[in-house]
């Protein structure tokens, strides 16, 4: 299916031209070139990113043999043209790991050269290696099932393939329609784990009604690091190119993905990295691209957009052929009812629309009930009704002088709430892939103070702030966590009691060390990090330890405190060992 996967296709150059055509030698683009072209460089034409995958002869390809699933390419050595002097390049090498050829999903290209002899040499790489190829077709076209006979659907994957993932049939099928397998791409399903195809098939069922809820909305709760990103966009890229229905094309044609800000670039390189940047056509609303052509034209698919910039685009969304399918990541963001973001995206016209959050629903059940009313409006009623109905008998049942009858009431009212909402609320924890990561290990290292920093606890403790404290005096007494913190921070630097340098910095109660640091000369609290603490030498050994063992090259260290002042002295303190 060349219009689904449009991923092999050929370019040829003539005249200072290259053209890009597709599998039935229709030319999609052209643009001006006068470059030489070897494997894995790229190119840019009509806004489409090229690849070079194999070089082939004129001959060739006026042969027809590129566009063709069995022929195969003549190995006639070729030439390399070498481009006109003076022109700009409009390709940069492309940078690539080995292996990734054949599981890239960019569009990929063939150049066609002009003249060389039989007897010519062939042409070498920048690394001395022959380029003759043969034409080899992407990966991505052998997932595709070819099409049956005529009046009988064909699903797009096959069904009975080994570790096929297939969704569930619709009830219903439209009069004089038939019902066809929606299977997912095994270039995604072949890499799900086990939860995360769960996971589809529940995101699946919900935004097509084939739950017993009566609404398109699903909640997927997993903890952080279980896929949640990669799970919606294998249901996206499903919902794109399937549908139940045979011959009706896909499900969606518009998807919305709204996050923070910080995880922009996140989706959009989650995209790339399992779908290729041309097989789905990926537009963030920046302020740099126009957002008529997500919303009237067909290149782009999915818009990723930030919850402020949301507020302002809300209404120009809805133009066009609309929005079809709304993720929303963080969604705990949605709790409050006076949320503009949420707000803004309730007044769009679709009624799908998935929250992804790692963060559980607490015992809240007016942001429970904003929650699932952004999810399924009006399935919980209003929010008077529900409050009524729900939120104070189970609040009233909790009470320990409620009665038997509110115990009663306030139960079965939790037991129905819980039972009509986990039909579209999905959470998982970390236990799911406990079995396919290392086992974890966890050390507890006790580090005997240095000398110097001993004598300053004790200096410290001898402090009036403390003495006071320890007297029973009410006024040091309200500032015990201070004081305690003070301790703390000794045990890890004593340059840590040294007075902030940010004046602008309002200082809190318990955390004047003015009189618990007094007779502390600055000048021993100012000594070397390393010389007055013993669990920053620790740390520095072991990091540089790690980076120098040949073995953990690849290893990631995060470190954590509960003092910011403390990360600031290890930043300077790896900065200057260069770890």
């Amino acid at each position: 299916d060349p219009h689904s996967f449009p991923t092999r296709r050929s370019s040829d150059l003539w005249n200072g031209k290259a053209r890009l055509v597709d599998l039935e030698a229709r030319q999609l683009a052209e643009t001006r070139c006068y470059e030489t072209f070897l494997p894995e460089s790229t190119l840019n034409v009509g806004g489409r990113e090229v690849e070079i995958v194999s070089l082939i002869s004129r001959e060739d390809y006026y042969a027809g043999k590129p566009f063709t699933n069995t022929a195969q390419v003549s190995a006639r050595p070729t030439t390399v043209v070498e481009p006109t002097p003076k022109q700009v390049p409009s390709f940069q090498p492309l940078k690539r790991k080995s292996g990734d050829i054949e599981g890239s999903t960019r569009n990929k290209a063939i150049k066609v050269e002009d003249g060389g002899s039989p007897g010519a040499a062939p042409a070498k790489n920048f690394y001395g290696q022959s380029l003759k190829q043969e034409f080899k077709s992407p990966v991505i076209a052998s997932t595709v099932v070819p099409q049956g006979k005529q009046g009988v659907p064909t699903p797009r994957h096959d069904p009975h393939a080994p570790g096929a993932l297939v969704m569930k049939r619709p009830r219903d099928c439209p009069k004089g329609k038939q019902i066809v397998d929606v299977v997912v791409d095994p270039l995604l399903s072949k890499k799900l784990r086990p939860h995360q195809r769960e996971g589809v098939k529940f995101l699946y069922e919900c935004v097509m009604e084939l739950r017993d809820y009566g609404g398109q909305g699903a909640l997927l709760a997993d903890e952080m690091g279980l896929g949640k990103t990669l799970q919606s966009i294998a249901l996206i890229w499903t919902l794109l190119k399937q549908n139940p229905i045979s011959g009706s094309g896909g499900v969606i044609k518009k998807v919305l993905v709204v996050c923070p800000v910080t995880l922009i670039d996140n989706w959009k390189k989650e995209f790339r990295s399992w779908l290729g940047n041309i097989n789905i056509g990926v537009m963030v609303a920046d302020g740099k691209m126009k957002l008529t052509d997500f919303t009237h034209g067909a290149s782009y698919s999915v818009l990723i957009v930030g919850y402020e910039r949301m507020r302002g685009i809300a209404d120009e969304l809805d133009k066009g052929s609309g929005i079809d399918l709304v993720i929303v990541d963080e969604g705990h963001r949605l709790k409050k009812e006076n949320n503009k973001a949420a707000q803004a995206i309730k007044g769009l016209s679709t009624l799908r629309k998935i929250i992804l959050s790692g963060t559980p629903l607490q015992n809240d059940l007016t942001e429970f009930f904003v929650m699932v009313d952004f999810l399924n409006p009006a399935l919980l009623g209003s929010a008077n009704s529900f409050k009524k109905n729900f939120e104070v008998p189970i609040l009233r049942s909790r009470q320990p002088s409620a009665s038997e009858r509110e115990r009663e009431l306030g139960e079965a009212r939790q037991a129905e709430l819980s039972e009509m909402t986990q039909q579209f609320i999905l959470r998982r924890t970390a236990e799911v892939q406990a079995h396919f990561l290392p086992q974890k290990t966890e050390f507890v290292v006790f580090c005997k103070p240095t000398t110097a920093q001993a004598q300053i606890y004790e200096e410290v403790l001898e402090s009036p702030a403390f003495m006071g404290a320890l007297n029973g005096y009410k006024a040091a007494q309200a500032q015990a966590l201070g004081l305690i913190n003070i301790l703390r921070k000794v045990c890890n630097s004593p340059k840590l009691l040294l007075p902030s340098k940010k004046k602008s910095a309002p200082k809190r109660v318990g955390e004047d060390v003015e009189d618990a640091v007094e007779g502390i000369s600055e000048e021993r609290l100012r000594a070397p990090l390393l010389a007055t603490s013993t669990k920053m030498r620790v740390l520095d050994g072991l990091l540089k330890t790690i980076a120098e063992d040949p073995h953990n090259t690849k290893e990631k260290v995060v470190i954590v405190s509960n003092f910011t002042a403390t990360l600031d002295l290890l930043q300077k303190q790896i900065g200057r060992a260069h770890v």
